[in-house]
């Protein structure tokens, strides 16, 4: 009889910790990455002063296709590659908006392997193994005054990847905190 009663607690246990697991319909998930803002980001392309605001999240904590379409083509996705802008780094640019109350000017976003390779080979000072080229870096541009905050409060949360260049771009991706 113990037996049973412990089993009947352990499957107790296990199902009060499974609960959250069961999918979206039943269980609300609105934020699954450790950065994450209202699920509205802003951005422009710097190269083809394209932008538009991005509603990429919705309540429910749904992705809807036509957002991450036009955030891919933000970033500079051909639509015929089937690569895609991560969404894991959309919510820490998102993130960086809110809490910065900054737009988001991306310098350098998605790179194919050739692109990348090309300014590689003019000194461009970009890794072979970028992360720009699977979608999930970018350069974005801020105001000289916020760079370096920005900077230390990402560092501080070892979360990602951020860099500061010396002047008003930083680099954001999603590799490991360095």
């Amino acid at each position: 009889m113990k037996t049973c009663t412990f089993v009947v607690a352990q499957v107790i246990v296990a199902a009060f910790f499974l609960v959250p697991l069961l999918p979206a319909e039943e269980a609300k998930i609105t934020n699954r990455y450790f950065l994450s803002g209202d699920g509205t980001v802003s951005l422009t392309n710097a190269k083809t002063n394209h932008s538009a605001r991005v509603h990429y999240r919705t309540e429910e904590g749904n992705y809807p296709p036509e957002a991450r379409q036009e955030i891919d083509r933000l970033f500079g996705v051909s639509t015929d590659s089937g690569d895609h802008i991560s969404l894991r780094l959309v919510s820490a640019l998102d993130y960086v908006e809110d809490q910065f109350d900054l737009p988001i000017v991306v310098i350098s976003g998605y790179r194919s392997e050739e692109y990348n390779s090309n300014l590689r080979a003019k000194g461009g000072g970009a890794a072979k193994a970028s992360l720009h080229i699977e979608g999930m870096a970018a350069d974005i541009k801020v105001r000289k005054n916020l760079a370096k905050k920005i900077w230390e409060s990402v560092k501080e949360m070892r979360c990602c990847g951020i860099g500061l260049y010396g002047g008003d771009p930083i680099l954001l991706d999603t590799g490991p905190a360095r």
